[in-house]
């Protein structure tokens, strides 16, 4: 077993010369000298150790570490890492920006100086939760995922997977053909997921398609089901994760996510913290979506 995992470092340099318009934008970016795959040890001492000589924290006053997520899928939660100043301590107005750290973390805030991407291994089953290797590719792929968003449909007596570019607006206008005005929507809080369904009742439809998280008596002869991460940012929802959340529908007494899960979820909100003497991930059993979903479904599987 090898010693070293890989992450990725971004020192600030300016993205305007790059056109987002191009189907190769992220590539560009990433091809950049100042986009690199670093090494990093597993030991959590020295990892943390190589994190501060990595982002230079000796040459500033009282920086804070910030790390959260980029995103989480069922198996992976991708992680960044920078520093954060107070205005007293720092001048901060001379420090370089780092722009494509800012556009990959969609945090709102202007990230400056160094920036480490890293991934973290977490199972379903949480058996076994440990870093793994990050590659220029995963990153591109992440971006994409945020702009090619997977939904679920249901069409021709079926549901499946289906991947969604651009506004769902314009997909619905697609998929329901010339019935937009019959158009039906429902938005459900299932178990921590945002669940949004579109559908189309017409009299040659089936009944109970969704489960209980809809009308089990109308007939629904269309639909898809997509989930929101914002208000205006889809996240990527999977058939397995569906077929789990409509089982669930009609076991479950209500949707409301159990309370003892509610202490240790955690997506993006880890606390700031210093690096010195404290662990970047806690220790303690990380919860997410996923991970709620999959325990209580196998709980009402035995």
């Amino acid at each position: 077993m090898t010693s070293h995992f890989k992450a990725i470092l971004i020192k600030p340099f300016s993205i305007d010369k790059y056109d987002w318009a191009q189907c190769d934008y992220i590539d560009d970016i990433l091809n950049n000298e100042c986009c690199s795959e670093i090494n990093l040890p597993y030991d959590n001492d020295t990892m943390l150790g190589e994190i501060g000589k990595i982002l230079e924290i000796d040459n500033f006053n009282n920086p804070l570490i910030q790390t959260h997520s980029l995103d989480v899928t069922p198996n992976y939660i991708y992680e960044i890492i920078y520093m954060k100043f107070k205005t007293e301590e720092e001048d901060i107005e001379k420090m370089s920006p780092n722009n494509f750290a800012t556009l990959i973390d969609l945090q709102g805030e202007d990230i400056v100086n160094n920036a480490i991407l890293l991934k973290l291994h977490l199972p379903e089953d949480q058996s076994k939760k440990k870093y793994v290797d990050l590659t220029k590719k995963d990153i591109v792929e992440l971006m994409r995922g945020r702009l090619h968003t997977s939904v679920v449909v249901y069409d021709d007596d079926e549901f499946r997977e289906e991947i969604i570019p651009g506004p769902i607006d314009k997909f619905a206008e697609i998929f329901f053909e010339d019935d937009n005005s019959r158009i039906k929507q429902d938005e459900i809080a299932f178990l921590k997921h945002n669940l949004n369904i579109w559908y189309l009742v017409d009299e040659y439809g089936e009944e109970n398609v969704c489960g209980k998280l809809i009308d089990t008596k109308l007939k629904i002869f269309k639909c898809f089901i997509f989930t929101k991460i914002t208000d205006d940012r889809r996240g990527n929802l999977t058939l397995e994760e569906v077929n789990k959340i409509i089982y669930l529908s009609n076991h479950l007494k209500d949707f409301q996510t159990p309370t003892k899960y509610l202490k240790d979820f955690e997506i993006d909100d880890m606390n700031l913290k210093r690096l010195e003497n404290e662990e970047i991930i806690d220790e303690n059993k990380i919860i997410n979506k996923y991970i709620i979903l999959n325990e209580i479904y196998n709980e009402y599987k035995k």
